[in-house]
């Protein structure tokens, strides 16, 4: 079901990305489904990666999802990448988001399989960052997720469907495709990362930073 075209049983099927509310995104502001522009300034913004270890083998893709809250409680899922690439490259991401949105986002990875190697690389490169005066308080949270992953996704179908959480207008296709082939699709990485960073939003958590950012 990676493949576009393969059906879709709709018995199982959780989403239908062409039901879901867009929104556009021009970088400092979001017009949403109705027509509304929101300063992405006044919103509440979460990054979270879901990440694959370096010597994997198996088709998983390295998402990172960037996800925003308005005052009013829209949510948007604004950006997620999805990629096959080496650990360094996966913190490359987070630290470019750092360096656009610093310590106002918050910041979480998916810590279940191998939280020391992301940890012990942010921690490297912190120090690097630090000393050559670059943005360097980036202090991503590792969240082991215990809960089914098929249940947390899909608990955000309700405010999909009622247009409470959209969807950038650009979102690539494969992260669209993903939702529609939930539940026994291939790959469910880019759903999981955007439930994870409205998670994130959510529970109020997710970076420790100082003032020198």
């Amino acid at each position: 079901k990676e493949l576009f075209g393969e059906p879709v049983d709709p018995a199982l099927q959780v989403f239908d990305s062409r039901t879901f509310a867009r929104c556009r995104f021009d970088g400092l502001h979001i017009t949403n489904a109705n027509g509304r522009r929101v300063a992405l300034s006044s919103c509440r913004l979460a990054v979270w990666l879901d990440p694959i270890p370096a010597k994997r083998t198996g088709s998983d893709y390295a998402a990172l999802a960037i996800v925003a809250r308005d005052t009013t409680g829209y949510r948007y899922a604004l950006r997620c990448s999805l990629s096959r690439i080496s650990a360094a490259s996966q913190r490359a991401l987070m630290w470019s988001a750092f360096d656009q949105y610093g310590p106002r986002a918050q910041y979480g990875f998916e810590s279940n399989s191998f939280a020391s190697l992301l940890d012990e690389g942010f921690e490297r490169e912190r120090d690097d960052r630090r000393k050559a005066g670059r943005t360097w308080a980036l202090r991503p949270k590792g969240i082991h997720s215990s809960q089914n992953k098929i249940a947390r996704i899909s608990r955000l179908a309700p405010d999909c469907e009622h247009g409470f959480f959209q969807f950038a207008d650009d979102l690539a296709p494969l992260v669209l495709q993903q939702f529609d082939s939930l539940v026994g699709g291939a790959q469910d990485d880019g759903p999981d990362a955007i439930e994870r960073a409205d998670h994130l939003l959510a529970a109020g958590g997710g970076i420790t930073t100082s003032d020198r950012w």
